[in-house]
């Protein structure tokens, strides 16, 4: 959400979130709540969140940020939420029971938000939660039979891939599941999709990250003359330089501005009638348009297709095939499923999701679903060292930190040479005053001491 949508929240009262996060920031004001990112950890940078707190501020308002930092991190460089509660001075009000879940199932959750992993996966297995299926075939199929039956006895359910190669075949395995069922039509068009490739800024800089069919899409003014809207398609990389295709021939992408675009990759995908579809980006209606706006994660289902091939979803918008923010919603990453609820969870996890697994993404997986989770892999030993992989995000100041440390550990030999002279020296000064004494004591004088 911009500034704007904001302080537009704010004045109507009314939430700019209408899902059911459990973990998110609000301002509190006279009246409603006003909530803006999904996550209290997800602002990525000092500045985001210093525009947070400025809003509030300008809205006389309590800026108010819940949220886990053991959770998924930011893309964006920069964890404030965590460095607000470790190094700000700042003591959190904390919430350590779980209410999502019941029973043995909340016992093994506890072990993923303790930092257990391992024993969060092993009691889940305990529980039957694991299935290990080495044919991957068989294996989706059998997931996909399991999701259609949840959904059949009217239980919301989610499915959660951590890759989107692995993601991609079980949506397959769904939709053929489904289909077969009469829950969605036979009749299928193939739409584009657009995946960000989750660039940060930095990297948005560096031409090495792009590749020919990128899309480069404008959120704001570039320079270059580019507006909000505005795409363009990576044609080569070229002594540095980033060459998209125009109208009059390439053009250089504005490399050097990355606050102004995001890049992403199309993707294929069948779509029929009775089709999840989520929303992946904001989609604000033009000004003459009585369309409501779309927000980045709200689901609807595909209703048909108009004559031009444009998607008629269920809450009467009809939406360009061309705007390519939409993604089939059985399945998920961990990254979009953080703050969800649903009472059944499924998590296609085998050696192809193994290279994105982590202990965040195995805790944030694992606690979706209110009534059970299961997760499919093809290798429980492997799957257990696989989140087990730790890739701590960092803060500058604990990148400082650590600077500090090596410098001690650097000069630790001199240290110990100074206190090595040091003692030397004291040892040195008490035997000369010791010889001092006895050569008094033999001319039968005593000392005479200094006023």
């Amino acid at each position: 959400f911009t500034d704007e949508d904001l302080k537009r929240a704010a004045k109507s009262g009314r939430s700019p979130l209408k899902n059911d996060h459990a973990a998110q920031p609000a301002f509190e004001t006279d009246t409603n709540p006003i909530s803006p990112p999904d996550n209290g950890a997800q602002p990525g940078t000092l500045g985001d969140m210093a525009k947070l707190a400025v809003i509030a501020e300008e809205l006389s308002a309590r800026l108010i940020l819940s949220g886990d930092y053991k959770q998924h991190q930011p893309v964006p460089r920069g964890l404030p939420f965590r460095l607000l509660q470790t190094q700000a001075g700042i003591v959190p009000q904390e919430v350590t029971t779980i209410r999502r879940q019941q029973g043995a199932y909340k016992d093994a959750v506890e072990l993923f938000a303790q930092g257990d992993v391992v024993s969060g996966i092993e009691k889940l297995d305990q529980l039957g939660f694991v299935r290990e299926i080495q044919d991957d075939v068989e294996r989706n199929k059998q997931l996909a039979s399991d999701y259609a039956d949840a959904i059949q006895a009217k239980q919301s359910s989610l499915v959660v891939a951590p890759a989107h190669a692995e993601r991609d075949a079980v949506v397959t395995a769904i939709r053929d599941e489904l289909k077969s069922r009469g829950l969605i039509d036979q009749n299928e068009r193939e739409v584009a999709m657009l995946r960000s490739k989750r660039l940060t800024e930095a990297e948005r800089k560096d031409p090495m990250n792009y590749s020919p069919g990128d899309v480069i899409e404008f959120s704001t003014k570039g320079k270059g003359g580019f507006k909000a809207g505005d795409r363009l398609i990576v044609a080569e990389r070229a002594a540095g330089r980033v060459l998209a295709k125009g109208r009059n021939g390439l053009i250089d992408v504005p490399v050097d501005s990355p606050k102004s675009f995001d890049v992403f990759r199309s993707h294929q995908q069948m779509f029929a009638k009775g089709d999840g579809i989520r929303i992946t980006k904001n989609r604000r209606p033009d000004r003459n348009s009585s369309d409501q706006r779309l927000n980045n994660g709200s689901t609807f289902t595909l209703e048909g297709f108009a004559g031009n091939g444009d998607l008629k979803l269920s809450n009467g918008q009809t939406i360009a095939a061309s705007w390519g923010h939409i993604d089939n919603s059985a399945t998920i990453t961990s990254f979009a499923a953080q703050g969800k609820t649903f009472d059944r969870v499924f998590v296609a996890q085998s050696s192809l999701s193994f290279p994105a697994s982590s202990p965040e993404q195995a805790y944030v997986s694992a606690s979706r679903g209110r009534k059970s989770v299961s997760v499919y892999t093809d290798d429980k030993v492997a799957l257990k060292a696989a989140v087990s992989r730790v890739r701590p995000a960092m803060n500058a100041s604990d990148l400082v930190a650590n600077d500090f440390a090596r410098a001690d550990v650097a000069i630790a030999p001199a240290k110990k040479r100074a206190e090595q002279i040091c003692l030397q020296a004291h040892r040195f000064a008490v035997r000369q005053i010791e010889r001092f004494k006895d050569w008094m004591q033999s001319h039968q004088q005593q000392p005479r001491y200094a006023r």
